[in-house]
C-alpha cells in the first residue's frame, strides 16, 4: 500500500483536493480538517495538518480509497482485455473505409500530371470527390480512428 503525503491526508478530512487552506497553512492555524457537524474547522493544536484524531481518520478514508482506487484499476484491466479485439477489428474497418474514401497516393505520384487544363470530366471528378458529406464522413471516421488507437495503445 503506498504512503500517503501529508498533504494527501489532510485532503481525505478537508473540504477536498480544491481546499486552498493548504496554500497558505500555517502550524498557528492548527488542525486544517473540516468537521461536518459543525460547520468549521478543527483548529485543535497539531503538529502537522491534522490533529491526531483526524489523521487515524484520514488513515482510515485513505486505506479505502487506495482499495477502491485497486478495484476500479482491476475492473479497467479486465474490461479493456474483454474489448482489445473488439477494437483492433474495428480499427480495421475504420482504416478500410478511410482509404476507400480517400485511397493513398502512390510513391511515384506525378502532381504535374493532372495539375493545369484537364478535362471537364475529370474537373467534374474532383468537385465530387471533395463533397461535404465526403468530408464530414472523413473527419468522423479519423475522430473515431484517433480514439480507437488512444484506448489499443501499445498493443497494436
Amino acid at each position: 500500500m503506498t504512503t500517503p503525503t501529508p498533504e494527501q491526508l489532510a485532503e481525505m478530512v478537508g473540504l477536498g483536493t480544491l481546499d486552498p487552506i493548504l496554500n497558505h497553512w500555517t502550524s498557528a492555524l492548527g488542525c486544517v480538517a473540516w468537521v461536518e457537524k459543525s460547520d468549521r474547522r478543527c483548529g485543535r493544536d497539531a503538529p502537522g495538518y491534522l490533529c491526531g484524531r483526524h489523521e487515524t481518520v484520514a488513515r482510515r478514508r485513505w486505506e479505502k480509497h487506495v482499495e477502491r482506487e485497486a478495484v476500479k484499476r482491476e475492473k479497467r484491466t479486465a474490461d479493456r482485455a474483454r474489448n482489445l479485439p473488439g477494437w483492433k477489428a474495428e480499427l480495421a474497418r475504420v482504416e478500410a473505409e478511410i482509404n476507400r474514401l480517400d485511397p493513398p497516393r502512390p510513391a511515384d505520384y506525378d502532381r504535374a500530371a493532372i495539375g493545369g487544363q484537364v478535362h471537364p470530366s475529370i474537373t467534374k471528378q474532383r468537385r465530387a470527390f471533395m463533397s461535404d458529406t465526403r468530408i464530414q464522413k472523413m473527419a468522423a471516421l479519423t475522430r473515431r480512428h484517433e480514439q480507437l488507437t488512444r484506448m489499443i495503445g501499445a498493443d497494436t
